[in-house]
Order: structure tokens, then C-alpha cells, then sequence
């Protein structure tokens, strides 16, 4: 990791430290372009919706005040820029994550198939303080499009798929009409804390260490 990345990781991670009260949660949101990773994130962050943004470069930023189970609740959520899965740069973001929200949109095949490399990424390259893989959402984005285009699975087959590859669950969202957003991170959040997850800081590795050694899960 880079000195300049490290500051700025640290520096978000202070900025979204709550009272001693409150329990710290930071999650990925990953997938490929334009399956809607910046919108959920400004969606449930700050309640708001563009149709067009510009395609994300590296990591954006944005923290959220949930309440789940009368316990309040701080996520520092990162939006990965689909391009850094050829840079090779994932790790540095996923350090110190207890959870994922895997994105694909519904309409398109694509976009699915990628989940698989996503998901074997943050399962190989973070892990929680008991070196258990962290629990990841499949997340369908777009469902508003359901009138309009065919999905490319049933929900059935999406459920399936879901539990065949060890996510949590499955949950079609929509940030346009603000379709189960904040229900989506609600159902990751009581996850992480039904089962008393906590996160593992990975250690900063060495410039020209083998990628495989770098990896905490298998």
C-alpha cells in the first residue's frame, strides 16, 4: 500500500468513528460498471438519486447511521471502481471490511458472471479476526426494469445460486425508486452482528511478496 492510500484509508476510517456507544462497521460494495454500486451508496447515504455518474476511479467514500435492533450502528461503505480488479489493488481497500455487498444488474448476463470473480476476490484477500471468509449479499440491481426487460434468472435460480456460493442471501433492490436500499444493508448489518463478527487489519505487504501469500482466506 502506498503511503498516500494508507492516509487516506486512515483518514476516512477516523472520520467515521462514532461514540464509544455505537458499533463500526465498514463494508465493500463491488461488482462491475454500470451495475449501480454509486447509486446505492448515495442512495442510502444520503437519499439521493442521479441517473447518469461518471464512471468511478479507485474507491468513493460514504458512512451511514442505521439502527438495527435498537443498537445504532456507523458503516463506512466503499464503492470499488470495477476497473481496480486488473489493478490488483482490492486488498488495500478490503482491509478491515466485516462484510460485502456483491452487485449485479438483473438484466444483464454479464454482469452476473462477474460476481463469481468478485466474490472469489474478497473471499481470497479478506477475512475476519477468526480467519473465516467474510459474509457476503448477492445484491440484483434495477429491479424498476422488471415491466420493461426480462431478468436473465427467476428468483428461484437467484436464490439458488445464492446459497450454492455461500452468500447470506439474495435481495432485489432499486436506487431509482428506492426499492429495499436500506434493506439490503440492514440485512448485512444484523448478519455481522447475529454472529459477533469483527474484522482482521491485514498486514501491509511487501512490494514483490507473492500475490498468494497475501492472501489471508482460501
Amino acid at each position: 500500500m502506498t503511503i498516500e492510500l494508507e492516509e487516506i484509508l486512515l483518514h476516512h476510517e477516523s472520520d467515521a468513528m462514532g461514540s464509544p456507544s455505537t458499533r463500526q462497521m465498514k463494508f465493500v460494495v463491488i461488482g462491475d460498471s454500470s451495475v449501480g454500486k454509486t447509486s446505492i451508496c448515495k442512495r442510502v447515504a444520503s437519499n439521493t438519486f442521479k441517473s447518469f455518474y461518471t464512471q468511478s476511479i479507485g474507491v468513493n467514500f460514504n458512512t451511514t447511521n442505521f439502527v438495527v435492533n435498537d443498537e445504532k450502528v456507523v458503516v463506512q461503505h466503499l464503492d470499488i471502481a470495477a476497473f481496480e480488479k486488473l489493478s490488483g489493488m482490492t486488498q488495500q481497500y478490503y482491509r478491515g471490511c466485516v462484510g460485502a455487498l456483491v452487485l449485479f444488474d438483473l438484466t444483464s448476463e454479464r454482469s452476473f458472471e462477474a460476481t463469481e470473480f468478485w466474490k472469489k476476490d474478497v473471499d481470497m484477500k479478506c477475512c475476519t479476526s477468526t480467519q473465516d471468509k467474510i459474509p457476503c449479499l448477492l445484491v440484483g440491481t434495477k429491479c424498476d426494469l422488471k415491466e420493461k426487460q426480462q431478468f436473465i434468472k427467476t428468483d428461484e435460480e437467484f436464490e439458488k445460486y445464492a446459497k450454492d456460493n455461500n452468500y447470506i442471501g439474495f435481495i432485489q433492490v432499486s436506487s431509482l425508486e428506492n426499492i429495499n436500499v436500506t434493506t439490503a444493508f440492514e440485512k448485512l448489518i444484523s448478519y455481522v452482528i447475529e454472529n459477533n463478527i469483527t474484522p482482521m487489519d491485514l498486514p501491509v505487504s511487501e512490494e514483490n511478496e507473492d500475490t498468494t501469500r497475501r492472501w489471508c482466506c482460501c
